[in-house]
């Protein structure tokens, strides 16, 4: 396609819950790499950014092949701030130096599962939907109504009486933010970052791959996933050498 692509990885330091989760080794590589070799990967974009307030985190990217042109302003770079915010600014910064582009992706730096296919499909998803942005999604696999909250009392209530008895099959599907890639145009990821949020394409990713890496159970679960599915295709390499 004729699109001039940018990819951007937004890489702060401050993580408190895993602390310096985006370039904590996963698998033995600094978690970042697994996004940034997707990216190169897929060869759909004229540069891939990492957006980071850290010196250390801009070295290791540009050591695994991305572009840190710039050091993220700390006010972009708290806990308040959205990814959103700091595409807009990546968008901004490269235009005041005469760069534009017609696609922008966002690509989270803790995808140790991503693949360059999927931000190829992704792409594809985004182009022939005409919308002007997609995102990577995972089905919900428990109806939301038939969920329990608490009340008042601290006690467990059914969300929906009258959904409880609905069988599971009879629900509408939902989906959630998988946490993992976006494509959208410049002008959308403007609107997003002002509160926005319109119809989007989107692109289902199966289910550990929208592992969230929030906190430590997180991460040794999908460790865990991870050391699976490395051990399914060694195996299968090895069946195939034999054969």
């Amino acid at each position: 396609m004729s699109e001039k692509c940018l990819a951007i990885i937004p890489a702060r330091s401050g993580s408190k819950r895993i602390p310096g989760k985006n370039i904590k080794l996963f698998g033995g590589k600094p978690i970042i790499e697994y996004s940034i070799k997707a990216a190169l990967e897929s060869k759909l974009f004229e540069d891939v950014i990492v957006s980071t307030d850290s010196a250390e985190i801009a070295e290791i990217s540009n050591k695994l092949g991305a572009n840190t042109p710039y050091i993220r302003d700390p006010k972009l770079a708290d806990d308040f701030s959205s990814s959103d915010q700091v595409v807009v600014d990546a968008i901004d910064r490269l235009a005041l130096s005469g760069r534009t582009f017609s696609l922008v992706a966002c690509i989270y730096p803790t995808a140790p599962f991503l693949t360059a296919k999927q931000l190829v499909d992704g792409l594809n998803a985004l182009v022939s939907s005409g919308s002007d942005f997609m995102m990577a999604v995972e089905k919900i696999a428990f109806p939301i109504s038939r969920t329990y909250s608490l009340n008042q009392n601290n006690e467990l209530e059914i969300r929906s009486m009258q959904d409880y008895f609905r069988r599971t099959q009879d629900f509408q599907n939902n989906f959630r933010d998988a946490g993992i890639f976006y494509w959208g145009t410049p002008l959308s990821w403007k609107r997003n970052a002002e509160g926005i949020l319109e119809p989007r394409a989107f692109l289902e990713l199966p289910w550990y791959q929208a592992i969230d890496l929030d906190t430590p159970d997180d991460w040794e679960k999908a460790e865990v996933v991870y050391r699976a599915l490395m051990i399914l295709r060694d195996g299968i390499n090895e069946v195939d050498s034999r054969s």
